[in-house]
């Protein structure tokens, strides 16, 4: 069985010792707290800076699905349960990831509260979010969260532009979840429904400490991403373009 988990205390130090100066890391396996730099090797202190984007947990239980089909039905992935009802897939992908982590933490299941405390404790994770943290979004008000985030790093003296193009957007509407299933997913997220309304609150308090016209704000940006969305599709054919000429030029290298 191939082997997925978050990098261990040990590995994420690793990875602060050897790339001090990084100055900025995105990554999925990642877990908090995140530990200092091994000071056998550095004297150096990384004051990281957190920033994340919450989901709805339903949501995030369904799209993880969905977007696992479609990359079963291009041949990317292996079956892993998809082919299933998605019932049925979230059964056997949250036993699955039991049997990964030897029972630490679940893919589908209050995995968001995990991420932010690795003992599951609610209060802990919104205090990490609130006092910790440099910012938190929401997913369901993403373009909300880019201009308080866009306000938060310019107030630290960077110019950040928030344009963006949508990606693995797909054009089939989906399903919405019966009654039933609803419930069966939010009751194995209850603590990430809490902690994902918590983010919105944060964000609510955010928008109150705006300095400046938000709403106005906002509808500027809706309007220039407007306009922005119609050249998505050059930005992604450039993109895979890019990745075809590096596979290309990677295989005459090792030819050579």
């Amino acid at each position: 069985m191939k082997k997925r988990d978050f990098f261990s205390d040990e590995e994420t130090r690793a990875l602060a010792t050897f790339f001090p100066d990084a100055e900025c890391i995105s990554a999925h396996e990642f877990v908090c707290p995140l530990p200092q730099p091994n000071n056998s090797n550095t004297n150096k202190i990384i004051q990281y800076q957190f920033i994340t984007f919450l989901r709805e947990p339903v949501a995030r239980a369904f799209s993880h699905y969905f977007y696992n089909r479609e990359r079963w039905r291009k041949g990317i992935i292996k079956k892993d349960f998809v082919e299933e009802l998605f019932p049925i897939y979230f059964k056997k992908t949250n036993e699955q990831a039991r049997e990964i982590s030897g029972g630490r933490w679940v893919y589908l299941a209050d995995m968001q509260t995990y991420i932010l405390d690795r003992n599951y404790n609610l209060e802990a994770a919104k205090n990490r979010m609130k006092n910790e943290f440099f910012f938190v979004g929401v997913t369901e008000r993403f373009e909300e969260s880019l201009i308080i985030l866009r306000r938060k790093i310019r107030e630290a003296g960077i110019n950040f532009r928030i344009g963006y193009f949508k990606k693995n957007v797909s054009l089939k509407k989906k399903p919405e979840p019966d009654p039933e299933t609803y419930n069966m997913v939010l009751a194995e997220n209850r603590r990430d429904k809490e902690l994902y309304d918590y983010a919105n609150f944060l964000l609510d308090e955010e928008i109150k400490k705006y300095q400046g016209d938000f709403k106005k704000d906002l509808a500027v940006f809706q309007k220039r991403q407007k306009f922005l969305s119609h050249f998505a599709f050059v930005d992604n054919f450039a993109k895979k373009a890019a990745r075809v000429c590096l596979r290309f030029l990677n295989k005459r290298v090792y030819v050579l």
